[in-house]
Protein backbone atom coordinates (compact mmCIF):
# COMPACT_ATOMS: atom_id res chain seq x y z
CA UNK A 1 0.00 0.00 0.00
CA UNK A 2 1.35 3.26 -1.33
CA UNK A 3 1.28 5.79 1.57
CA UNK A 4 1.03 9.35 0.88
CA UNK A 5 3.60 11.24 2.94
CA UNK A 6 2.17 14.95 2.86
CA UNK A 7 -1.08 13.56 4.22
CA UNK A 8 0.36 11.72 6.52
CA UNK A 9 1.98 14.42 7.79
CA UNK A 10 -0.65 16.71 7.84
CA UNK A 11 -2.35 14.10 10.60
CA UNK A 12 0.10 13.86 12.27
CA UNK A 13 0.23 17.96 13.31
CA UNK A 14 -3.38 18.50 13.50
CA UNK A 15 -3.65 15.46 16.02
CA UNK A 16 -0.75 16.63 17.89
CA UNK A 17 -2.40 20.02 18.77
CA UNK A 18 -5.66 18.76 19.37
CA UNK A 19 -4.04 16.26 22.01
CA UNK A 20 -2.01 19.56 23.52
CA UNK A 21 -5.27 21.17 23.36
CA UNK A 22 -7.46 18.86 25.36
CA UNK A 23 -4.34 17.94 28.27
CA UNK A 24 -4.49 21.98 28.16
CA UNK A 25 -8.15 22.44 28.72
CA UNK A 26 -7.76 18.56 31.09
CA UNK A 27 -5.20 21.11 33.15
CA UNK A 28 -7.42 24.05 33.25
CA UNK A 29 -10.49 22.03 34.33
CA UNK A 30 -8.39 20.45 37.22
CA UNK A 31 -7.55 23.73 38.51
CA UNK A 32 -10.64 24.97 38.54
CA UNK A 33 -12.17 21.66 39.82
CA UNK A 34 -9.83 21.75 42.97
CA UNK A 35 -10.49 25.47 44.11
CA UNK A 36 -7.47 26.44 43.28
CA UNK A 37 -6.45 29.43 40.95
CA UNK A 38 -3.79 30.37 38.27
CA UNK A 39 -3.39 33.91 39.24
CA UNK A 40 -2.34 34.52 42.52
CA UNK A 41 -5.25 35.23 45.23
CA UNK A 42 -3.75 38.29 46.45
CA UNK A 43 -3.15 39.54 42.72
CA UNK A 44 -7.22 38.97 42.12
CA UNK A 45 -7.83 40.48 45.25
CA UNK A 46 -6.17 43.96 44.04
CA UNK A 47 -8.12 43.87 40.62
CA UNK A 48 -11.39 43.29 42.35
CA UNK A 49 -10.12 46.09 45.05
CA UNK A 50 -9.35 48.61 42.00
CA UNK A 51 -12.58 47.44 40.05
CA UNK A 52 -14.58 48.36 42.95
CA UNK A 53 -12.76 51.69 43.98
CA UNK A 54 -13.80 52.67 39.93
CA UNK A 55 -17.23 51.59 40.27
CA UNK A 56 -18.54 54.88 40.85
CA UNK A 57 -17.54 56.03 37.42
CA UNK A 58 -19.04 53.01 36.12
CA UNK A 59 -22.20 54.35 37.69
CA UNK A 60 -22.08 57.87 36.80
CA UNK A 61 -22.04 56.86 32.94
CA UNK A 62 -24.37 54.76 33.52
CA UNK A 63 -26.48 57.48 34.32
CA UNK A 64 -25.67 59.84 32.11
CA UNK A 65 -26.09 57.59 29.34
CA UNK A 66 -29.67 57.17 30.60
CA UNK A 67 -30.71 60.44 31.62
CA UNK A 68 -28.79 63.58 30.75
CA UNK A 69 -30.95 66.19 28.93
CA UNK A 70 -28.62 66.66 25.92
CA UNK A 71 -26.05 64.66 23.79
CA UNK A 72 -22.80 64.11 25.41
CA UNK A 73 -19.94 63.48 23.65
CA UNK A 74 -18.15 60.43 24.88
CA UNK A 75 -14.88 60.99 23.31
CA UNK A 76 -14.67 64.41 25.26
CA UNK A 77 -15.83 62.66 28.69
CA UNK A 78 -13.40 60.22 28.49
CA UNK A 79 -10.47 62.56 27.69
CA UNK A 80 -11.78 64.89 30.59
CA UNK A 81 -10.99 61.74 33.36
CA UNK A 82 -8.27 61.07 31.97
CA UNK A 83 -7.09 64.26 32.21
CA UNK A 84 -8.44 64.91 35.74
CA UNK A 85 -6.77 61.40 36.91
CA UNK A 86 -3.23 62.62 35.89
CA UNK A 87 -3.81 66.05 37.36
CA UNK A 88 -4.77 64.33 40.64
CA UNK A 89 -1.25 63.00 41.10
CA UNK A 90 -0.18 66.70 42.11
CA UNK A 91 2.98 66.20 39.62
CA UNK A 92 2.93 69.32 37.30
CA UNK A 93 4.92 67.10 34.82
CA UNK A 94 2.33 63.92 34.88
CA UNK A 95 -0.58 64.88 32.39
CA UNK A 96 -2.71 62.98 30.14
CA UNK A 97 -2.13 64.41 26.02
CA UNK A 98 -4.93 64.14 23.70
CA UNK A 99 -3.21 62.98 20.12
CA UNK A 100 -3.56 66.59 18.65
CA UNK A 101 -1.53 67.81 21.80
CA UNK A 102 0.78 64.66 21.54
CA UNK A 103 1.23 66.31 17.83
CA UNK A 104 1.78 70.04 18.87
CA UNK A 105 4.04 68.94 21.48
CA UNK A 106 6.34 66.85 19.53
CA UNK A 107 6.24 69.55 16.99
CA UNK A 108 7.46 72.19 19.36
CA UNK A 109 10.69 70.07 20.69
CA UNK A 110 11.53 68.53 17.20
CA UNK A 111 11.36 71.88 15.13
CA UNK A 112 9.67 71.02 12.05
CA UNK A 113 5.85 71.98 12.17
CA UNK A 114 3.08 74.30 10.08
CA UNK A 115 3.86 77.80 12.12
CA UNK A 116 5.28 80.70 12.09
CA UNK A 117 8.70 80.14 12.85
CA UNK A 118 9.68 80.78 16.31
CA UNK A 119 11.12 79.04 19.55
CA UNK A 120 9.89 80.13 22.44
CA UNK A 121 9.03 80.47 26.61
CA UNK A 122 5.41 81.17 27.19
CA UNK A 123 4.45 81.36 30.56
CA UNK A 124 2.31 83.82 32.84
CA UNK A 125 0.59 85.02 29.83
CA UNK A 126 4.12 86.30 27.72
CA UNK A 127 5.95 84.42 24.59
CA UNK A 128 9.53 85.30 25.17
CA UNK A 129 11.19 84.74 21.35
CA UNK A 130 14.00 82.60 21.91
CA UNK A 131 15.32 82.45 18.19
CA UNK A 132 13.33 83.05 14.65
CA UNK A 133 14.22 81.18 11.60
CA UNK A 134 15.69 82.66 8.65
CA UNK A 135 13.26 83.52 5.95
CA UNK A 136 10.43 82.24 8.18
CA UNK A 137 7.44 83.85 8.23
CA UNK A 138 8.21 85.81 11.88
CA UNK A 139 11.28 86.55 10.07
CA UNK A 140 9.66 88.11 7.14
CA UNK A 141 7.67 89.74 9.45
CA UNK A 142 10.18 92.07 11.28
CA UNK A 143 10.24 89.69 14.43
CA UNK A 144 13.73 89.49 16.55
CA UNK A 145 14.62 87.47 19.34
CA UNK A 146 13.74 88.59 22.69
CA UNK A 147 10.49 90.39 21.32
CA UNK A 148 7.61 89.21 23.73
CA UNK A 149 4.33 88.40 22.29
CA UNK A 150 1.69 88.97 24.42
CA UNK A 151 -1.46 88.30 22.20
CA UNK A 152 -2.41 86.28 19.39
CA UNK A 153 -5.22 87.53 17.26
CA UNK A 154 -6.45 89.82 20.15
CA UNK A 155 -6.51 87.17 22.62
CA UNK A 156 -4.67 86.39 25.85
CA UNK A 157 -3.14 83.15 26.62
CA UNK A 158 -1.75 81.56 29.75
CA UNK A 159 0.86 78.87 29.33
CA UNK A 160 2.94 77.49 26.12
CA UNK A 161 0.14 74.51 25.15
CA UNK A 162 -2.19 77.72 24.82
CA UNK A 163 0.07 79.45 22.96
CA UNK A 164 0.69 77.11 20.42
CA UNK A 165 -2.58 76.38 20.17
CA UNK A 166 -3.01 80.11 19.59
CA UNK A 167 -0.36 80.18 17.08
CA UNK A 168 -1.24 76.45 15.11
CA UNK A 169 -3.26 76.15 11.75
CA UNK A 170 -2.96 76.06 8.37
CA UNK A 171 -0.55 77.80 5.47
CA UNK A 172 -1.94 80.68 4.77
CA UNK A 173 -3.69 81.35 7.31
CA UNK A 174 -2.55 85.04 8.81
CA UNK A 175 -1.90 86.03 12.53
CA UNK A 176 -2.62 89.24 13.92
CA UNK A 177 0.50 89.10 16.92
CA UNK A 178 0.89 92.03 19.86
CA UNK A 179 4.81 92.26 20.20
CA UNK A 180 6.54 94.18 23.22
CA UNK A 181 10.18 95.23 22.47
CA UNK A 182 11.66 97.11 25.05
CA UNK A 183 9.28 99.25 25.62
CA UNK A 184 7.18 99.57 22.65
CA UNK A 185 4.32 97.43 21.53
CA UNK A 186 3.17 97.34 18.39
CA UNK A 187 1.04 94.73 16.43
CA UNK A 188 2.11 92.66 13.16
CA UNK A 189 0.92 90.17 10.88
CA UNK A 190 2.14 87.12 10.13
CA UNK A 191 1.15 84.31 7.64
CA UNK A 192 1.36 80.81 8.91
CA UNK A 193 3.92 78.38 6.50
CA UNK A 194 5.65 74.97 6.76
CA UNK A 195 8.82 75.83 9.14
CA UNK A 196 12.06 73.61 9.83
CA UNK A 197 13.96 75.29 12.29
CA UNK A 198 17.56 74.02 14.21
CA UNK A 199 17.80 73.29 17.85
CA UNK A 200 21.52 74.15 17.14
CA UNK A 201 23.43 76.75 15.70
CA UNK A 202 27.15 78.08 16.07
CA UNK A 203 29.09 81.42 15.34
CA UNK A 204 32.67 82.36 16.26
CA UNK A 205 32.92 85.49 18.66
CA UNK A 206 35.33 88.15 19.79
CA UNK A 207 37.78 86.23 16.73
CA UNK A 208 38.36 83.05 18.59
CA UNK A 209 35.47 81.92 20.66
CA UNK A 210 33.22 79.15 19.78
CA UNK A 211 29.57 79.89 20.61
CA UNK A 212 26.89 77.02 20.06
CA UNK A 213 23.37 77.62 21.12
CA UNK A 214 20.66 75.14 22.45
CA UNK A 215 17.52 75.89 22.31
CA UNK A 216 15.97 73.04 22.59
CA UNK A 217 16.61 68.82 23.19
CA UNK A 218 14.92 67.82 19.95
CA UNK A 219 15.35 64.10 18.08
CA UNK A 220 18.45 65.18 16.03
CA UNK A 221 20.26 67.67 18.71
CA UNK A 222 23.00 65.06 19.37
CA UNK A 223 23.70 65.64 15.87
CA UNK A 224 23.37 69.09 14.98
CA UNK A 225 25.74 70.16 18.14
CA UNK A 226 28.30 67.34 17.11
CA UNK A 227 28.73 69.26 12.65
CA UNK A 228 28.43 72.80 14.46
CA UNK A 229 30.94 71.76 16.92
CA UNK A 230 33.75 70.15 14.23
CA UNK A 231 33.39 73.46 12.21
CA UNK A 232 34.31 75.47 15.70
CA UNK A 233 37.05 72.76 16.01
CA UNK A 234 38.25 73.46 12.35
CA UNK A 235 38.22 77.15 12.68
CA UNK A 236 40.95 76.38 15.51
CA UNK A 237 38.49 78.23 18.36
CA UNK A 238 40.35 78.75 21.35
CA UNK A 239 37.22 78.10 23.58
CA UNK A 240 33.98 77.32 23.60
CA UNK A 241 30.34 78.87 25.08
CA UNK A 242 27.98 76.15 24.92
CA UNK A 243 24.54 78.40 25.68
CA UNK A 244 21.72 76.68 27.61
CA UNK A 245 19.70 79.94 28.62
CA UNK A 246 16.18 79.28 28.17
CA UNK A 247 16.36 75.88 27.37
CA UNK A 248 13.45 74.03 28.71
CA UNK A 249 14.77 70.47 27.99
CA UNK A 250 13.49 67.94 26.00
CA UNK A 251 14.66 64.63 24.76
CA UNK A 252 17.33 63.73 27.61
CA UNK A 253 18.90 61.03 25.59
CA UNK A 254 19.93 63.79 23.15
CA UNK A 255 21.71 65.76 26.10
CA UNK A 256 23.23 62.74 27.69
CA UNK A 257 25.22 62.43 24.17
CA UNK A 258 25.82 65.86 24.12
CA UNK A 259 27.76 65.64 27.57
CA UNK A 260 29.35 62.66 25.85
CA UNK A 261 30.67 64.69 23.04
CA UNK A 262 32.26 67.23 26.19
CA UNK A 263 33.51 65.38 28.76
CA UNK A 264 36.50 63.44 29.03
CA UNK A 265 35.95 59.46 30.53
CA UNK A 266 33.86 60.38 33.72
CA UNK A 267 30.16 59.65 35.01
CA UNK A 268 27.51 61.98 33.68
CA UNK A 269 24.65 61.31 36.58
CA UNK A 270 22.07 58.85 37.11
CA UNK A 271 18.57 58.03 36.40
CA UNK A 272 16.97 56.48 40.08
CA UNK A 273 13.37 55.22 40.05
CA UNK A 274 11.09 54.68 43.06
CA UNK A 275 12.60 51.51 43.85
CA UNK A 276 16.13 52.97 44.63
CA UNK A 277 17.62 51.47 41.61
CA UNK A 278 20.01 53.05 39.46
CA UNK A 279 21.00 53.23 35.63
CA UNK A 280 24.32 55.38 35.14
CA UNK A 281 25.36 57.40 32.72
CA UNK A 282 28.93 57.56 31.69
CA UNK A 283 31.29 59.64 28.96
CA UNK A 284 34.54 58.00 27.05
CA UNK A 285 37.94 59.91 26.88
CA UNK A 286 36.89 61.57 23.86
CA UNK A 287 36.12 65.08 24.62
CA UNK A 288 36.69 69.13 24.27
CA UNK A 289 39.94 70.15 24.40
CA UNK A 290 39.50 73.58 25.05
CA UNK A 291 38.19 76.06 27.90
CA UNK A 292 34.61 75.35 27.77
CA UNK A 293 31.60 77.59 29.54
CA UNK A 294 27.97 76.33 29.41
CA UNK A 295 25.85 79.92 30.04
CA UNK A 296 22.50 78.88 32.32
CA UNK A 297 19.67 80.84 33.48
CA UNK A 298 16.54 80.52 35.81
CA UNK A 299 14.51 78.85 32.76
CA UNK A 300 17.46 75.86 31.99
CA UNK A 301 15.21 73.08 32.85
CA UNK A 302 15.24 69.09 32.51
CA UNK A 303 18.03 67.86 30.28
CA UNK A 304 19.54 71.21 30.31
CA UNK A 305 20.48 71.22 33.59
CA UNK A 306 21.97 67.74 33.52
CA UNK A 307 24.23 68.76 30.98
CA UNK A 308 25.23 72.06 33.46
CA UNK A 309 25.59 69.68 36.32
CA UNK A 310 27.51 67.02 34.88
CA UNK A 311 29.84 69.58 33.01
CA UNK A 312 30.29 71.51 37.16
CA UNK A 313 30.50 68.11 38.50
CA UNK A 314 33.28 67.15 36.86
CA UNK A 315 35.24 69.94 36.74
CA UNK A 316 35.18 69.85 32.96
CA UNK A 317 34.41 73.08 32.60
CA UNK A 318 32.61 76.44 33.71
CA UNK A 319 29.04 77.19 34.38
CA UNK A 320 28.25 80.63 34.69
CA UNK A 321 24.69 83.06 35.01
CA UNK A 322 22.16 82.02 37.66
CA UNK A 323 21.00 78.85 39.41
CA UNK A 324 18.76 76.65 37.09
CA UNK A 325 15.35 76.56 36.84
CA UNK A 326 15.24 72.61 38.81
CA UNK A 327 13.60 70.04 37.02
CA UNK A 328 15.06 66.91 37.33
CA UNK A 329 12.55 64.46 37.17
CA UNK A 330 12.13 61.79 34.02
CA UNK A 331 8.82 61.27 31.76
CA UNK A 332 7.51 57.93 30.69
CA UNK A 333 5.23 57.76 27.87
CA UNK A 334 2.33 55.74 27.63
CA UNK A 335 0.66 55.50 24.15
CA UNK A 336 -3.08 54.34 23.49
CA UNK A 337 -4.52 53.09 20.53
CA UNK A 338 -6.32 56.27 19.60
CA UNK A 339 -3.08 58.03 19.49
CA UNK A 340 -3.25 59.58 23.22
CA UNK A 341 -0.76 59.30 25.51
CA UNK A 342 -0.15 59.60 29.42
CA UNK A 343 3.25 61.43 30.38
CA UNK A 344 4.24 60.10 33.60
CA UNK A 345 7.30 60.92 35.60
CA UNK A 346 8.58 57.74 36.69
CA UNK A 347 12.31 58.80 37.84
CA UNK A 348 14.31 61.49 38.64
CA UNK A 349 17.93 62.32 37.68
CA UNK A 350 21.03 62.68 39.94
CA UNK A 351 24.22 64.39 40.01
CA UNK A 352 27.98 63.02 39.21
CA UNK A 353 28.10 63.62 42.61
CA UNK A 354 24.27 61.87 43.36
CA UNK A 355 22.63 64.99 44.76
CA UNK A 356 18.97 65.69 43.23
CA UNK A 357 18.83 67.85 41.01
CA UNK A 358 14.92 68.25 41.05
CA UNK A 359 13.65 71.15 43.61
CA UNK A 360 17.33 72.63 43.41
CA UNK A 361 18.66 73.53 40.27
CA UNK A 362 22.44 74.27 39.50
CA UNK A 363 24.30 76.85 41.20
CA UNK A 364 26.55 78.26 38.29
CA UNK A 365 30.63 78.05 39.55
CA UNK A 366 30.15 81.88 38.32
CA UNK A 367 27.39 83.62 38.99
CA UNK A 368 26.65 86.33 36.21
CA UNK A 369 22.98 88.46 36.26
CA UNK A 370 21.09 90.06 33.56
CA UNK A 371 21.42 93.49 33.13
CA UNK A 372 18.26 95.57 33.71
CA UNK A 373 19.75 98.33 31.04
CA UNK A 374 18.67 97.52 27.45
CA UNK A 375 21.67 99.06 26.03
CA UNK A 376 23.96 97.19 28.51
CA UNK A 377 23.66 94.17 25.66
CA UNK A 378 24.06 90.84 26.46
CA UNK A 379 26.02 90.80 29.84
CA UNK A 380 25.88 86.97 30.61
CA UNK A 381 27.56 86.36 27.22
CA UNK A 382 29.96 89.05 27.68
CA UNK A 383 31.14 87.55 31.00
CA UNK A 384 31.36 84.01 29.78
CA UNK A 385 33.51 85.16 27.22
CA UNK A 386 35.75 86.74 29.91
CA UNK A 387 36.16 83.70 31.78
CA UNK A 388 37.66 82.01 28.70
CA UNK A 389 40.12 84.78 27.83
Amino acid sequence: MKINVKKLVRFLIIAGVFVAAVTLLAAYAAVILSGRSIVKNDVLKEKDEKIARLGKLYEMKDDIDADFLFDADENASMDAMASALAGSLGDEYSEYMTAEEITEWENAVNNGFTGIGITSNAEDGRAVVLSVADDGPADAAGIKEGDVIKEVNGKAFDNERDFLKAIAGKPGDTLKLTVLRGWYTFDVDVTIAEVKMRAVSSKVINKDIGYIRITTFSRNSSDEFAAELKDLTDKQVKGLVIDLRDNGGGYVDQGIKICDAILPECTIGYLENKKGERETFNSDEECVDVPVVVLVNEKTASASEIVAAAVKGNKAGTVAGVKTYGKGLSQKEYKFSDGSCLKLTVAQYLTPAGDPIDGKGVKPDKKIKESDDPDAGDVQLKGAVKLIQ
